[in-house]
């Protein structure tokens, strides 16, 4: 897939990496900024848009992800454990909808 722009690629990236991080490992740092070797990137019009500006790719990588973390902890997928967000099971995702229809939202 061909990318119009820095950002497109960027956020795509940040949910790669992401998609990866959790259901691989259920976990990802929270506030760390990724280093990536953008030379790994692959020689498309994809790896020269990156290359371009390799600094900028970054800083809007780790943004796409930070802000992506936010949003699912804000809406309730992420719960915060020590320097982690944690990405909640299935099960326990349907035990506090049970819980909300049960008691109701505090």
């Amino acid at each position: 897939m061909k990318f119009d722009n820095l950002v497109e690629l960027a956020k795509a990236v940040g949910n790669d990496i992401l998609i990866v991080e959790l259901t691989k490992n259920k976990k990802f740092p929270i506030n760390k900024d990724l280093k990536l070797d953008i030379n790994l990137l692959p020689d498309d019009i994809n790896g020269d848009l990156a290359r371009e500006d390799p600094d900028e790719f970054m800083r809007l990588v780790n943004n796409s992800i930070a802000n992506r973390l936010n949003y699912m902890y804000e809406e309730g997928f992420l719960a915060k454990k020590k320097a982690y967000y944690r990405i909640y099971t299935e099960k326990e995702l349907r035990d506090q909808l049970l819980d909300i229809s049960i008691n109701g939202v505090d």
